[in-house]
């Protein structure tokens, strides 16, 4: 019996030592920890009392209970130290105490409200409700336990907004954009190499219906004695000479907003893109036969007769770069200025023996088709770095807050990147939204940056967005206008007091509060007495949070001072 007893009269003692006299013969809990708070259970709630009553915030945490607690609620308390140093202890709600794994911590809202988020801080501990003696460690609360109009951000700039993925310039070699261009065309970008600067060039030849679309007398019948049927929309245009195919490049550029030139290639460009940058013959290598992916001689697999096809033919593969009948179909005009001949026919047709596809035929006479009328053409496009960064300066020289935007292009990426510095962060997104207009573009990266808020600064003052309306209280007229405000970072905690302060040329000052929740908001409709205003019909306005003030140089003023000007 002696072994057992030895193990239990500690724990007894244990538990007896929560215990000791006081002198007014009650007892009080030792401190040592019975219970401890360890987190936040979610944001504050609201309780408002509709009559005079105390309006409170109510936060929950998780507290862990030790086994030898005693249980009687009465013990308790919940004590907070309030922002301003201010001391204040609860006892528990009814439904909370030992054995529960929720306490609520009550707030009164005057404590939190009209206070800069840095400054809204409070630390909650259990406490012994006669002795105030603290158990466990302390739960701190900042601003981000409570209510606020805007979300938490840190003082970077705001974004980005960026869209869009660019080109990978080592995938094999070309990749198609990833937008079509006018008249429905998709384009692959040929990258750049040590040898050769990059070019567009489009993935499939020119349908009747593109061609028709801008040349509307164009006939692909006109002069054919044969038997074959060509003039279906999707089939590939032909009976085009380098005159014809010349007028439809200059149409298709009238016809795009987005400032492209559009070209034959010439024939070394268009030999490595059909071969897709290989050294045999053709892109599948030297065998001239590939009935998969060159619509030749005879007909071919899954066709009844011999006839063109357009691209999306199912049997017909495109070569490694998207190109599709880059050899066969039809022939393809593209220059030759080396030979001293203007032009020339390459690629073969569906009436060519595959053998004689590698041999171009050169034709001098713009006017003249060649041997046959089964020629059509696949346009090109050049846009190096210099060039399309100035197609996107020109967009964006048109609007007063983007004409300084730094622009850079890679052609073989598709990509522009904007930097440099800009306004607001709604101009950042509206000088991407701009260049919406540039099919040709696979990504844009904004690089551009904002200017930053000072520190104790909780909103920055824009310009007017909307027109002023005047108004008139008791014989005093005031203008009414909506002025952009740009916030950042955390914001005070909901129902705060916020103020618009109008300085005057002469010192004067008018203030009016603006809506509790106003903080976020944008634009603000503000009013500015027309007694204010000096002579060129400006004033300058400041937000405060709490209360007026009548100084720019207030304690309470937590925006910049902006002049704010009225327009007619």
């Amino acid at each position: 019996m002696l072994q057992p007893l030895r193990k239990t009269v500690p724990a007894l003692l244990a538990k007896l030592a929560l215990f000791v006299p006081v002198a007014s013969g009650a007892s009080q809990l030792d401190s040592q920890e019975v219970a401890s708070l360890s987190r936040w259970l979610g944001p504050a709630s609201l309780v408002s009392n509709p009559g005079p009553g105390e309006t409170l915030y109510l936060l929950r945490a998780s507290v862990k209970w030790s086994d030898l607690a005693p249980r009687q609620r009465a013990r308790y308390a919940v004590q907070v130290r309030l922002p301003d140093g201010q001391v204040e202890r609860r006892p528990m709600r009814p439904s909370e105490g030992p054995g529960m794994s929720v306490i609520t911590v009550q707030i009164p809202a005057q404590a939190v409200r009209n206070r800069l988020p840095k400054q809204v801080r409070i630390e909650a501990r259990l406490v012994d409700a006669a002795s105030g003696t603290p158990f466990g460690e302390s739960l701190s609360g900042t601003i981000d336990q409570f209510p606020t109009t805007t979300a938490s951000s840190s003082r970077r700039p705001v974004g980005p907004f960026s869209r869009g993925r660019a080109l990978d310039p080592t995938e094999q070699g070309a990749q198609l954009l990833p937008k079509p261009g006018p008249d429905g065309w998709r384009f692959a970008r040929i990258v750049s190499s040590p040898e050769a600067p990059g070019l567009f060039l489009a993935s499939t030849e020119a349908t009747n219906l593109q061609v028709a679309a801008r040349l509307p007398d164009h006939d692909p019948n006109a002069g054919r004695s044969d038997e074959f049927l060509l003039d279906a929309p999707d089939q590939p245009a032909v009976n085009l000479t380098p005159r014809r195919a010349e007028a439809y490049l200059e149409a298709l550029s009238d016809a795009d907003s987005s400032g492209l030139s559009y070209r034959f290639p010439s024939i070394d460009e268009w030999q490595r893109a059909a071969r897709a940058g290989r050294s045999t013959g053709f892109w599948w290598g030297d065998r001239p036969e590939f009935p998969q992916g060159a619509n030749f001689f005879g007909p071919e697999p899954g066709e009844a007769s011999d006839t063109t096809v357009p691209a999306s033919t199912p049997g017909y593969e495109a070569n490694p770069w998207g190109l599709s009948h880059t050899f066969g179909n039809v022939e393809e005009w593209v220059r030759s200025p080396a030979s001293g001949s203007v032009f020339a026919r390459v690629g073969g047709h569906f009436r060519s023996d595959p053998d004689e596809a590698l041999a171009p035929t050169m034709i001098d006479d713009p006017e003249d088709l060649g041997p046959d009328p089964y020629v059509g053409l696949r346009p090109a496009f050049d846009l190096d770095a210099e060039a399309g960064a100035d197609l996107i300066r020109r967009v964006l020289a048109d609007d007063p807050n983007l004409a300084d935007v730094v622009v850079s292009f890679d052609p073989d990426r598709a990509q522009a990147t904007l930097s440099g510095l800009v306004p607001e962060p709604s101009d950042r997104r509206r000088a991407v939204e701009h260049l919406d207009r540039f099919w040709w573009l696979a990504a844009v990266e904004d690089a551009m940056v904002t200017p930053t808020i000072p520190e104790g600064q909780l909103a920055r003052i824009g310009v007017p967005s909307g027109p002023p309306r005047i108004t008139s209280v008791l014989g005093r007229r005031f203008v009414e206008i909506p002025v952009a405000v740009r916030w950042d970072g955390p914001q005070p905690v909901v129902g705060s007091d916020w103020w618009v302060n109008v300085f005057g040329p002469r010192g004067e000052h008018f203030s009016h509060q603006l809506d509790r929740n106003a903080a976020g908001r944008s634009p603000l409709r503000i009013s500015i007495p027309e007694s204010l205003l000096d002579a060129n019909r400006s004033a300058r306005i400041a937000l405060s949070l709490g209360r007026p003030e009548s100084s720019p140089e207030g304690k309470g003023i937590v925006s910049d001072l902006a002049t704010v000007t009225i327009r007619p």
